[in-house]
């Protein structure tokens, strides 16, 4: 048998290659050294607003999950509307 695919053959699925294994073990290695909690404490407490809000929306996305969006409408011509749970007072006109 003589090229063509073969059960078992090729790179398993989800596989790093030399430079991603790299790169991954290197920022574990950063991540080591470090107190991270320190680190997001330190970016909590920065008092920039845009610091803190991406924070706080990283965190909540982690701890709660990313919010959910409906699709709705004509397969043929899709329409995305997005929807909350309440219209945020800077969203409402």
């Amino acid at each position: 048998m003589n090229g063509g695919r073969r059960p078992g053959a090729g790179r398993k699925r989800g596989g790093r290659n030399a430079v991603q294994q790299k790169i991954i073990d290197t920022a574990g290695q950063v991540l080591e050294e470090i107190d991270a909690k320190e680190k997001w404490k330190a970016l909590l407490n920065c008092g920039d607003p845009k610091v803190i809000t991406t924070v706080m929306i990283y965190f909540t996305n982690r701890v709660h999950g990313m919010p959910t969006q409906r699709l709705e409408g004509n397969p043929e011509k899709p329409v995305i509307n997005l929807q909350w749970g309440i219209t945020p007072d800077w969203l409402k006109r």
